[in-house]
């Protein structure tokens, strides 16, 4: 497992992705999770109960540590759906701290009830981060299913009513909204009829939105950039893949 962990950390480093803040837990392990595609579409089956993750927001001191020179945290729902609740609240203080002191915080809120005890629960737990929150990237069948929204515009106004400057609802092919301030834009993204696999069509999508927008781009500019990179991403088999 020693091995593992080494090869796991040069892979991400390798990637452009600084491990100045990464941590070794020889008493953890990484966890691992299998997906199953049918016609594109995928399920996941999961193995992390022992997962180093989990640990993330076990203390305060690295946790600020990582944050004290970075513009941007990211997180989604399901990194605190993993947590227990007391390293949860450690989280939501030290992001809350972290905006406070002009940091900007991007969730995706990933709404995934078997990870939660409850739904209640969940539910209350990804509005207390989005109150905290910049940017949100929800996915409208998710908050349709576990929110009862009605359509993409509740959606957008309950994240918007908590705080949230700029929301972008996801809406898979069909139309997406995008709201940001007195702004609001509706997308419909271009049809992709070759779809091979969309495990990372929601990280894509959310990476290409990101990369545009906190560049300056406009709204619709980066939105439309980010259904170009999930189109093009979908397209091709696995997670990480490589871009014409």
């Amino acid at each position: 497992m020693r091995h593992q962990k080494i090869i796991l950390k040069t892979d991400i480093c390798g990637r452009v992705i600084t491990g100045n803040s990464a941590i070794s837990l020889l008493s953890s392990i990484v966890s691992i999770y299998l997906i199953e595609l049918n016609n594109g579409e995928r399920t996941f089956s999961y193995w992390r109960g022992q997962s180093a993750a989990r640990t993330l927001a076990n203390d305060k001191a690295p946790l600020e540590a990582a944050l004290k020179d970075a513009t941007i945290a990211y997180l989604s729902g399901i990194t605190i759906a993993i947590l227990e609740k007391n390293d949860r609240d450690r989280l939501l203080e030290v992001l809350s701290t972290y905006r406070a002191n002009g940091g900007q915080v991007v969730f995706d809120s990933n709404l995934r009830p078997k990870l939660w005890n409850s739904t209640d629960e969940m539910k209350e737990a990804v509005m207390q981060f989005a109150s905290i929150s910049d940017i949100v990237l929800p996915s409208f069948d998710d908050e349709a299913d576990w929110f009862g929204d009605k359509d993409l515009q509740t959606t957008a106004k309950r994240y918007g009513d908590c705080g949230v400057k700029t929301v972008i609802v996801k809406n898979g092919s069909q139309t997406m909204l995008g709201v940001s301030g007195t702004e609001s834009i509706l997308i419909t993204p271009e049809k992709i009829t070759n779809i091979v696999d969309t495990t990372a069509a929601g990280d894509s999508f959310n990476a290409g939105f990101l990369n545009a927008f906190l560049q300056g781009n406009d709204l619709e500019t980066s939105m439309r950039a980010a259904a170009l990179l999930a189109g093009s991403v979908v397209q091709k088999s696995g997670a990480l893949v490589e871009l014409d």
